[in-house]
């Protein structure tokens, strides 16, 4: 997006502010500890598909507790770790071990969450209000703009057939399909409502607009994907800057 922008004529720095496996919940937190720190003047949310699955329990909670939880890394050297730490070569074989440590090692997902009953999962889905997601938007979307940050909700686009299954398998994702599309269709209406109430940009690519061979599963795109996303929003910020006052003075050429 930042190569697009600067061939239209404005100069900007994008940062990739993503958060792999995040839900809202997670993304508040990251911005407050993290991304405040960069001072943006434009934050993109692009949310609403990793808040889908605590939708489809019956034990639903706004906080996610029943979803999601922290497992505890050792917060205290182990009998001689200390000691061998302090040979350069312990701590270089320290960090080749570490170096592929995914999120999940990190992050526990309820197994209730990896064995949904299709029927209970839909019925969930129908029957909760996504409060935890509600609440974590305005959330950021305050924090960004008490330091000066202007906000645009942009919801997460999806594989739009289920053909996507036969060459990409996910079986959690295969099995309650419907629920959450049900769940997405509840979390995208969230995000508009929230706009008009609270006044924020709100910028939705449909989800036929990215080519279904663009799609690597049910919810992650190909580079040439993201061009699309990218191109996209460019679009959009074009339009919304020659109104916006930021902190510096910017023009957009129209696209190319």
């Amino acid at each position: 997006m930042e190569a697009i922008l600067a061939r239209r004529g404005l100069r900007t720095e994008v940062i990739n502010g993503a958060f792999p496996a995040a839900t809202t919940a997670e993304l508040a937190a990251h911005y407050v500890f993290k991304h405040k720190a960069y001072k943006p003047d434009i934050v993109i949310l692009h949310v609403g598909w990793n808040d889908t699955l605590p939708l489809l329990s019956k034990h639903y909670h706004a906080a996610y507790d029943d979803y999601r939880g922290w497992k505890s890394p050792p917060l205290a050297f182990r009998p001689g770790e200390k000691h061998l730490l302090s040979f350069a070569i312990m701590r270089i074989a320290y960090a080749w071990w570490f170096q592929h440590t995914a999120l999940d090692e990190f992050i526990i997902v309820n197994d209730r969450y990896r064995k949904f009953d299709p029927a209970q999962a839909l019925k969930s889905a129908k029957e909760n209000f996504p409060e935890g997601f509600s609440r974590n938007v305005e959330t950021i979307i305050d924090l960004a703009r008490a330091h000066g940050a202007r906000v645009i909700l942009f919801p997460t686009t999806v594989a739009w057939d289920t053909a996507i299954f036969e060459r990409s398998p996910a079986p959690n994702s295969e099995r309650v399909w419907p629920a959450l599309m049900v769940s997405l269709e509840k979390n995208r209406a969230v995000l508009r409502e929230i706009s008009k109430r609270k006044s924020v940009m709100h910028f939705e690519l449909l989800d036929r607009s990215i080519p279904l061979r663009e799609f690597i599963d049910h919810a992650h795109t190909t580079p040439q994907g993201h061009a699309i996303k990218a191109r996209f929003i460019a679009d959009k910020m074009c339009a919304m800057l020659k109104e916006a006052r930021l902190r510096h003075e910017f023009r957009c050429s129209k696209s190319l």
